[in-house]
C-alpha cells in the first residue's frame, strides 16, 4: 500500500520483475512457452481508461513474455461490481482509494471475517453470498490476528508494526498485484501561499491568502 505518515511501506517486500524466473517457474510447472496453460479472463470496467490502458499492456506482457493468453472482458461499472461481488470474476481490476489517511483503508478490503460462509440450498447446491468488501474472499488466519490487533492497538507505532505484518502476509500470499500507485501534481500561482497540498486531497482555505504578484 502507498506510503501514509509513518507507515513504511519498503518494509514490505513485494514483487520483482524477472521474466526468466517466471518463465523458470512455468517450464517447472509443465508449462513452457505457455504451452498447455489455460486461458485466462481479466474483468475489468469500460469506462476506467487508464484500467483499459494497463489491463492491455499486461495482456501483452503476459504472453510475450510467457506465452499466457489473456482475455480481458469489458464490464459497465455496475455489472463489474456485482460480478467480483458475487465470485463471478477469476480476476478482476480495480482502483481503490483511501478516504482516511490509515492503512487499515487499505487492509480492511481482505478482512477475511466479513467473508460470509458457504450456505446450500434443498439440493445441496453451493449458494454464493455477496462479499463486502472482501471481494477476493481472501483468508488468512495471521493476516486477520494481525489486521485486527493493529485496529485496537493504542499506540500508533504498534498499530504500524502491525499492519506491517498483515501486510507482508497479504503480498507473500499474492492475494493481489498491486500495479502502480497515482500521483497527482498540483501547479499553485506563486501569490498563493498556505494552500494544503496532501495525499488525502484535504483543504482548508480559510488559512489560504493572497499576495501581490
Amino acid at each position: 500500500m502507498p506510503s501514509l505518515g509513518e507507515y513504511d511501506h519498503t518494509l514490505v517486500k513485494g514483487f520483482s520483475y524477472d521474466p526468466d524466473l517466471a518463465r523458470s517457474l512455468m517450464t517447472e510447472a509443465g508449462f513452457k512457452d505457455g504451452k498447455g496453460f489455460p486461458e485466462m479472463e481479466l474483468d475489468i470496467s469500460e469506462s476506467n481508461y487508464l484500467n483499459i490502458i494497463v489491463a492491455e499492456a499486461i495482456q501483452k506482457m503476459l504472453f510475450d513474455n510467457l506465452g499466457i493468453n489473456i482475455k480481458i472482458n469489458y464490464y459497465s461499472l455496475s455489472v463489474l461490481i456485482d460480478k467480483f461481488t458475487n465470485a463471478k470474476s477469476d480476476f478482476f481490476g480495480v482502483t481503490w482509494l483511501a478516504d482516511y489517511p490509515d492503512p487499515q483503508n487499505f487492509l480492511q478490503i481482505f478482512n477475511g471475517r466479513v467473508v460470509p460462509e458457504t450456505e446450500y440450498d434443498e439440493n445441496g447446491d453451493a449458494i454464493i453470498l455477496p462479499s463486502y468488501t472482501n471481494f477476493p474472499r481472501y483468508k488468512n488466519d495471521f493476516f486477520d490476528a494481525c489486521y485486527d490487533k493493529g485496529i485496537h492497538a493504542i499506540e500508533q507505532d504498534s498499530a504500524i508494526y502491525y499492519y506491517l505484518q498483515a501486510d507482508s502476509a497479504l503480498i507473500a500470499d499474492a492475494a493481489l498485484l498491486p500495479i502502480y500507485y497515482g500521483h497527482n501534481i498540483r501547479l499553485v500561482q506563486s501569490n498563493v501561499h498556505a494552500l494544503p497540498i496532501n495525499s488525502m486531497e484535504y483543504r482548508d482555505f480559510t488559512r489560504v491568502f493572497l499576495s501581490k504578484k
